[in-house]
């Protein structure tokens, strides 16, 4: 007589012929998480250059790069699942880069371009130097006053945002 058993991780009933490291549960929600999935290989798209990874998220990567063309730096966000983002992902994608490409505000970044390369979804758009809030505060506390204007400069960009009739959805301090 056969036996199921319960994953060990998360407690899944498993057929018999299933053995616990192999749980489909725990494998698919390891496939599917951000870290998992490799960024996409692609040294160049468009007029950019690629050259370092500097954040990932679960709908894209962000990577600093080189505007060929004038020698500028920049940040440039791919697709993470790129060429094969279901239609519906790429529309909601090049609808929101071209939202907040219409915004002008001193406290949103600037989106430059948005494109296409070999089936993969991209933006390009002004690099902010400095790191994010989560950087900034993981040593400790920031200073009241300091707090307060980033809250002040943050609620303007929402407003502009929210004016323009855009809702960010992913506001947190790792952005």
């Amino acid at each position: 007589m056969l036996v199921s058993l319960n994953c060990p991780t998360c407690g899944t009933s498993l057929p018999p012929a299933i053995r616990p490291e192999y749980c489909p549960v725990c494998t698919l929600q390891g496939a599917l998480a951000p870290e998992s999935v490799p960024p996409p290989v692609l040294h160049q798209v468009g007029d950019y250059e690629l050259v370092e990874e500097l954040a990932r998220g679960g709908a894209g990567v962000v990577f600093r790069a080189r505007q060929t063309s004038l020698g500028r730096q920049v940040a440039v966000k791919l697709l993470l699942a790129g060429q094969f983002a279901n239609t519906a992902t790429r529309q909601r994608f090049t609808t929101e880069a071209t939202a907040a490409a219409s915004l002008r505000h001193p406290h949103i970044v600037t989106i430059h371009e948005v494109g296409e390369h070999e089936g993969q979804p991209w933006l390009a758009m002004e690099l902010m130097e400095g790191g994010t809030l989560d950087e900034r505060v993981r040593p400790g506390p920031m200073p009241p006053h300091e707090a307060a204007a980033m809250v002040a400069k943050l609620a303007q960009a929402v407003q502009a945002a929210h004016d323009a009739g855009i809702l960010h959805r992913d506001l947190k301090p790792s952005n």
